[in-house]
């Protein structure tokens, strides 16, 4: 499953990602070409999700592979 994330406010977010199914802690965050990003920091694993830290204006895309 593939999901797209935008920072739409000019600020800093986090945002929690994950569904039953889908291995959300081995997600890794890419852009929207799904290419890995090098630079970006990894995304938290929480309770059924991961959670990508944002910057302005950021648009991720962490890709859940199936469980």
């Amino acid at each position: 499953m593939v999901v797209r994330v935008y920072e739409a406010h000019g600020g800093r977010a986090c945002v929690r990602a994950g569904a039953d199914g889908f291995a959300a802690g081995r997600a890794v965050l890419t852009d929207p070409l799904e290419r890995p990003l090098a630079d970006a920091e990894p995304p938290r694993e929480v309770e059924g999700g991961v959670v990508p830290a944002l910057r302005p204006f950021q648009m991720v895309t962490p890709p859940l592979p199936r469980a």
